[in-house]
């Protein structure tokens, strides 16, 4: 079995022998006398081989790992128990992979992308249901400044089809049009729904509308909205523009 230098040094450092003695004790010139061998058994095999196992497991000279895999000799499966496999000797460069080593990462790759597309996934719903969300926070903001800008109550009609923002006429004035001159409000598909709940309603039924008053106050209800993306909920408090969210949660 052929070793290198750089071999030798290895082998002996394991063995815990010098470079010096472990070359005297454990090797040959070669037939062709161009480096040096490990010496033999007198049946042919390696000195270091004891029964099916080998001393030299962990440093092993490249000559020795690449068997049968790299390099053989005709008849050896009579001879060695050794079984083929794919393995790369060290030290060896090659040009490419082997096809159980691509099989291998692909499975791989489509694991970490069986675990990774979902949570992706996920993730863009759940930033679409925020955004969904902020739009509605964003009108009711919007119709609030109106209200106070124009001196006179918003009223916010929730339906089927989604949410109608109404300026209402100031005291003695006249009835004012809809809040942005285009209606406001938000419409919902037929896969949406909001539910409107005002709490703080002393009426058993109370109608869903809800005011939003010029000095800045509203009255105090939740919103719960349901989606194909999933359901949020916000609490308004009568004297805060800014909602408390109460859910997010994605399908």
């Amino acid at each position: 079995m052929k070793v290198s230098e750089e071999e030798i040094g290895r082998i002996a450092r394991y063995v815990g022998m010098s470079e010096e003695d472990f070359i005297a004790g454990h090797t040959r010139l070669r037939p062709d006398r161009s480096g040096l061998a490990l010496l033999d058994k007198g049946n042919g095999e390696c000195a270091w081989l004891e029964g099916r196992d080998c001393r030299l497991q962990e440093v092993k000279p490249v000559q020795c790992v690449g068997f049968p895999n790299q390099w053989n000799f005709p008849g050896w499966r009579d001879e060695c128990e050794a079984v083929p496999r794919l393995v790369r000797a060290v030290g060896a460069g090659r040009a490419g992979f082997t096809l159980l080593e691509i099989v291998a990462v692909m499975g791989i790759a489509i694991l970490i992308l069986s675990i990774a597309v979902p949570s992706v996934a996920g993730y863009l719903a759940e930033q679409e249901l925020r955004e969904n969300m902020e739009s509605f926070t964003r009108m009711v903001r919007e119709a609030q400044r109106s209200a106070m800008a124009a001196k006179a109550p918003s009223r916010l009609v929730f339906g089927k089809e989604g949410v109608a923002v109404l300026a209402e006429p100031p005291a003695g004035g006249a009835v004012m049009g809809d809040v942005g001159g285009g209606g406001g409000g938000v419409t919902l598909s037929k896969e949406e729904a909001l539910e409107f709940n005002r709490f703080g309603a002393m009426q058993k039924a109370p109608a869903p509308e809800w005011m939003l008053w010029p000095n800045g106050v509203m009255e105090p209800a939740e919103v719960r909205y349901t989606g194909p993306k999933g359901t949020w909920s916000l609490r308004y408090n009568p004297f805060k523009i800014e909602p408390e969210i109460l859910e997010v949660k994605r399908r």
